[in-house]
C-alpha cells in the first residue's frame, strides 16, 4: 500500500567501522539538541516562540524567558534571606547555570512535500496546542465545555488590583510577578543559579501552571516508592500546601489546592551536575508551553538523603502505557490506539521542530491520563552515560541500530523507537519478548525486528516497517506521521475505504484474540517492569564486535 513515502527499501544498513570518540560529548542529556544546523528538520516559521536573554545577576547570567523582564526581580548574593546563617555562598561552588541556553531558530521552512499532503489542510501543532489541555485540581468534574467557557470569558476580565487585562484565568502576570518578588526572601534552593530559573519562571508567568515553585522536602507528606527509572527513583506523595490557583487579595496571600496528589522524581546526580539539570529543566519550561497535555511540572526539591534534586510533577492517574495497556487490553480498541499514537507523534514533532530529540522513548516513559496520552521526561531524565566510556542509557529494544553502533541520536532514532511503540500497541508486548539479556545488539544493526502481529492492518505494517527500516534516512518523519495517522484515524469520513475496512476486520480479529488470551501471572508482569527499564549499554563493545565482524569476513 502506498503511504507516500519515496524511496527503495532494498537497501540495507551496512555498518562501517568506526572509532568510539575519547573525548566527552557536549551534547548530553536524553532530551537534547541535534548537533548542528543540517541535523535539524525543516518546519514552518515561528512554531515555538522566539527566546530573547535578560541579565539576572552581575554573575553574568543569562535566563531566556518569553519577554523582557526588569532585571531587579533576580536573586543575587547581597539580597536578604529569611533563611539559616549557612546558605551556600560559595562561589567556586556549582551555584550558576550555564551563560547560554538551546535557541529556538528564527526561521524554519515548510518541510511538508507535496507528496505527503492531501486534499484537507494539515493543521499544524502550533495552532492544535496553543491552549493547554491540562486538568487543574479546580476543574475535576467538571466538562469540557465549561472549562473551554471558563477560558474564553478570561479574556475580557480585568484584574482587580490594576484594572488592566488578565492574561490567564484569574491570572495577572504583572501583579503576580510583583507577588512572588515579595516572597523570594522566603525560600532557596541553595544555589543561586537554580534559584533564579525558578523566579525567571514566576515573572514570566502568562497563567496558573506555568512557572515553577521551591518546594520544601518537609511539605509532603506519605511518600510512597514507585519505580526506578533510567534518571532516577520515582515516588508518589502528598503535597500538604498544594499547588497555587490564584492570589487571594483579602489576606494577601496565595489560595492553593491543599494536599495534592504528586510524583516526586529524584533526578541522579543533579546536585553535582547542576548546569546540566538545569538545561534539562530549561528546555521542560519552554516545551511546556507549546505542548499541551503534558503533566505539569509544579517546581523543584531537594531528597534529604543524598542532597539531589527533585522534580515535582502531576500524576497520571491510569500509570505508563505499558500498564495501561496491560489492565485495559480487552477495551483499548484500534481507534483509540491510532489516537494515542497520534498523540506520541505530534508531541514528537514539536520536539523535533525546535531542533531536539527525546533519546529515550518508549511505554514506559509515555503516559496516560484519562483518554491523553503524554511523553514524559521533557527535559527532566538525567544522562549517565559518557562518550568518553562508550556506554549509553536506554532500553535496548527501542534503540536504532545506528545508536547501538555508535552514531549520534537524531530525530530518526526517535522514529525508530515510534516504530517498536507501534509494535508493542499492536500486539500488547515488549519488542523481542524474551529476557531482554538474549537479545543480541549486533542482530539488530544487522536488521533483526520482531514479526508482525497477528490482527494488524497491512497499512499499519508498512508504516512500521518504515519507521524502523535499518538506513535513517528512510523513516518518516514525526509530521509525516501525524498526517497518516490522522487520515487513519479519519479514514471513514475521508472515503479511505480500503484502511477504514482493514482496520475494522482487525478489530474483529483482535477481540477473538483477547478473548481468547489466557491470563499472565503477574510475577511475570513485575520482572518485566523491572527488567525493561533504561540501563547502561557498552556501545564500545558492541563496535568492537562488528568492527570484528567486518574485518573476519574481509580477510
Amino acid at each position: 500500500m502506498n503511504l507516500g513515502y519515496q524511496g527503495s527499501l532494498d537497501e540495507p544498513f551496512q555498518p562501517q567501522p568506526i572509532k568510539v570518540a575519547e573525548k566527552k560529548s557536549e551534547k548530553k542529556g536524553f532530551f537534547r539538541r541535534l548537533s548542528s544546523k543540517k541535523d535539524q528538520p525543516r518546519f514552518a516559521k515561528d512554531v515555538i516562540p522566539k527566546l530573547v536573554d535578560h541579565p539576572t545577576d552581575n554573575y553574568g547570567d543569562n535566563i531566556p524567558w518569553a519577554e523582557p523582564v526588569e532585571a531587579g526581580y533576580y536573586r543575587n548574593w547581597n539580597e536578604p534571606l529569611e533563611h539559616p546563617s549557612n546558605y551556600n555562598r560559595d562561589q567556586n561552588g556549582p551555584v550558576e547555570h550555564p551563560t547560554s541556553y538551546y535557541r529556538t531558530p528564527n526561521e524554519y521552512v515548510n518541510n511538508y512535500s507535496s507528496e505527503w499532503h492531501s486534499k484537507t489542510v494539515y493543521n499544524h501543532p502550533h495552532t492544535t496546542y496553543q491552549k493547554s489541555q491540562e486538568i487543574k485540581p479546580w476543574d475535576e468534574g467538571k466538562t469540557s465545555d465549561e472549562i473551554s467557557s471558563q477560558s474564553e470569558n478570561f479574556s475580557s476580565e480585568l484584574c482587580i488590583e490594576c484594572q488592566k487585562p488578565l492574561t490567564g484565568m484569574k491570572w495577572c502576570r504583572s501583579c503576580n510577578a510583583e507577588h512572588f518578588h515579595q516572597q523570594t526572601s522566603k525560600w532557596t534552593s541553595w544555589r543561586l543559579g537554580l534559584d533564579n530559573v525558578i523566579i525567571g519562571t514566576q515573572i514570566a508567568a502568562n497563567n496558573v501552571h506555568s512557572f515553577y515553585e521551591w518546594i520544601s522536602f518537609e511539605d509532603f507528606d506519605h511518600v510512597t516508592y514507585l519505580a526506578n527509572g533510567g534518571f532516577g527513583t520515582i515516588y508518589k506523595a502528598t503535597w500538604k500546601q498544594g499547588p497555587i490557583i490564584n492570589w487571594d487579595s483579602n489576606v494577601n496571600n496565595w489560595t492553593r489546592f491543599s494536599n495534592h496528589e504528586v510524583m516526586l522524581k529524584i533526578i541522579n546526580g543533579s546536585q553535582t551536575n547542576l548546569d546540566e539539570f538545569i538545561n534539562q529543566l530549561t528546555a521542560h519550561h519552554k516545551f511546556s508551553t507549546v505542548i499541551g497535555h503534558l503533566l505539569r511540572c509544579f517546581g523543584i526539591s531537594r531528597w534529604e538523603d543524598t542532597g539531589d534534586f527533585i522534580i515535582v510533577t502531576s500524576c497520571a492517574k491510569d500509570g505508563n502505557l505499558r500498564q495501561y495497556m496491560r489492565r485495559n487490553s480487552k477495551e483499548f480498541s484500534w481507534i483509540e490506539r491510532l489516537i494515542a499514537l497520534k498523540d506520541i507523534a505530534k508531541c514528537l514533532e514539536i520536539i523535533h521542530i525546535a531542533g531536539y530529540v527525546h533519546c529515550d522513548l518508549h511505554t514506559g516513559n509515555i503516559l496516560r491520563h484519562g483518554s491523553w496520552t503524554i511523553i514524559s521526561d521533557l527535559g527532566l531524565t538525567w544522562r549517565q552515560d559518557s562518550a568518553s566510556t562508550g556506554e549509553i542509557l536506554g532500553v535496548l529494544p527501542y534503540m536504532a541500530p545506528e545508536i547501538l553502533y555508535g552514531s549520534q541520536y537524531s530525530s530518526a532514532s526517535d522514529i525508530y523507537s515510534f516504530a517498536m511503540i507501534m509494535y508493542e500497541i499492536a500486539s500488547g508486548e515488549i519488542p523481542f519478548n524474551n529476557n531482554i539479556q538474549d537479545i543480541d545488539p549486533i542482530s539488530i544493526i544487522y536488521g533483526s525486528r520482531p514479526d508482525p502481529p497477528p490482527a494488524t492492518p497491512p497499512c499499519y505494517i508498512e508504516l512500521m516497517n518504515l519507521c524502523w527500516d535499518s538506513n535513517p534516512k528512510k523513516r518518516p518523519t514525526a509530521g509525516q506521521l501525524v498526517r497518516i495517522l490522522d487520515d487513519w484515524i479519519h479514514s471513514k469520513r475521508k472515503k479511505l475505504n480500503i484502511i477504514y475496512n482493514s482496520f475494522q476486520n482487525a478489530e474483529l480479529e483482535l477481540n477473538y484474540l483477547n478473548y481468547s488470551k489466557r491470563p499472565v501471572d503477574e510475577k511475570y508482569y513485575i520482572h518485566i517492569d523491572e527488567t525493561y527499564t533504561s540501563k547502561l549499554i557498552s556501545v564500545k563493545d558492541i563496535v568492537n564486535r562488528v568492527n570484528q565482524e567486518q574485518e573476519s569476513k574481509t580477510e
